[in-house]
């Protein structure tokens, strides 16, 4: 049986942290922003020569990073919602012994 001073503090923290990058993630305005991005991005894109590897290198290094951070926070969602669940298997044990502790 788990003991409630067992549950590691790092779910807690998790299990926030999630909460947060998701709220970020479906704001409709950051989702606005990085549409502009992505936008502007392609477009600078579209508009350098072939031959300008330097150029179109960085623009390539911008939208790699552009979607590594989206890459990021969906990671940080998912780690918060299994945080949320190893709670879950966790608080149910817990629940379950208070509920023999009332009955007693």
């Amino acid at each position: 049986m788990t003991d409630v001073n067992e549950v590691p503090i790092d779910y807690y923290e998790k299990e926030r942290q999630g909460t947060e990058a998701q709220q970020i993630l479906e704001s409709p305005l950051i989702a606005e922003w990085f549409n502009q991005i992505d936008q502007h991005l392609i477009t600078a894109l579209k508009a350098t020569a072939t031959s300008d590897l330097a150029s179109r290198e960085k623009i390539h290094s911008l939208m790699w990073s552009s979607d590594r951070l989206k890459m990021h926070m969906q990671a940080t969602i998912d780690s918060g919602r299994v945080a949320t669940e190893s709670l879950k298997l966790i608080r149910k044990p817990l629940k379950e012994k208070l509920a023999e502790w009332i009955q007693i």
